[in-house]
């Protein structure tokens, strides 16, 4: 397939798209999230391009969380590990873009398919990330209610941007897409495809090739970059809730940008620009891409999704 001549595109949603963080997580507010969610998404299948979505699911994770764990203390049923979380979220939030999508492609005449993928991440079982539990995932707690939730549950917590509490998980680089050339077969039939979601079940692989899960969470920009990758697709886009990156952010010199080369980019990443807990893995996400596809990322917010495909907005990533 030649990357540069497709239009294949893989577009990275967060889950705080999906569940906003004042909200109760109820099946009403998700899929008026979903629907508000895909009336933007229909419009890059409308301008013909093939759309390959991934998703994130921090905060319905942590939704399942303390569900298991009020349900644990009532009925002593243990929580459940979260590679078995991850393949949960993926087939709820999967199924919820899938038929909002599908729904809307009917309403507006679009002959496409849309499906949603199970899909498994290998990690490497040394990489030291399996030890240092560094991302924080699922709702913010008081310090009063921490203290209680650790007696029923006991889970490393850090403190969050002044926010709260917030439970800390391990996240090790993805490796392996194990179903990446399934996704690319669907998308050389023209399907578009929902997969990845929550950066994919995490898994290790034995010294016989056998697959066990693994206690982690996989950063969802960096499984898109490698799935983006191993598809051959053309672009990686990354959604997030601004326009373009900005250099010296909140800063009287800040800066906006547009169309940036690989090295000028990295150059920002290494004089700290980003921060690792907000626009930092987005941008090292990019860079990974770019370097090793040839391909472009963008990053953008929803709204400008077609836009910055069209080179009217966005931040642009080229070799």
């Amino acid at each position: 397939m030649n990357r540069e001549a497709n239009r294949i595109v893989v577009v990275a949603v967060g889950g705080n798209a999906l569940m906003k963080e004042t909200q109760k997580g109820t099946l009403e507010e998700q899929t008026r999230n979903v629907e508000s969610c895909t009336a933007e998404l229909i419009k890059i299948i409308r301008a013909g391009y093939q759309l390959v979505l991934t998703h994130g699911n921090g905060p319905q994770i942590g939704l399942i969380m303390l569900r298991d764990a009020v349900n644990g203390a009532q009925v002593t049923r243990p929580p459940m590990p979260l590679y078995i979380y991850n393949a949960e979220t993926q087939g709820q939030i999967g199924f919820q873009l899938m038929r909002s999508l599908c729904n809307r492609a009917i309403r507006e005449g679009i002959p496409h398919q849309i499906t949603a993928m199970l899909t498994q991440v290998v990690v490497d079982r040394n990489d030291p990330c399996l030890t240092h539990p560094t991302k924080p995932i699922g709702p913010f707690y008081t310090k009063e209610e921490m203290d209680a939730l650790q007696k029923e549950l006991p889970f490393p917590y850090v403190e969050d941007s002044g926010r709260g509490y917030r439970k800390v998980v391990c996240s090790p680089r993805p490796k392996e897409i194990v179903e990446a050339r399934v996704i690319k077969g669907l998308t050389a039939l023209g399907l578009s495809v929902i997969s990845a979601g929550g950066g994919g079940i995490p898994l290790v692989r034995g010294e016989d090739g056998t697959l066990t899960g693994c206690e982690a969470v996989i950063d969802k920009d960096f499984t898109s970059a490698l799935l983006a990758e191993q598809i051959d697709a053309s672009t990686l886009m990354i959604l997030t809730g601004v326009e373009r990156v900005s250099v010296n952010f909140r800063k009287p010199d800040m800066r906006e940008l547009g169309v940036v080369r690989l090295e000028e980019m990295k150059r920002y990443l290494a004089e700290g620009h980003f921060p690792p807990g907000s626009m930092g893995p987005k941008v090292e996400a990019a860079i990974e891409f770019v370097e090793n596809s040839g391909g472009r990322a963008i990053i953008t917010c929803l709204e400008k999704a077609v836009d910055a495909l069209e080179g009217k907005t966005g931040t642009t990533l080229i070799p």
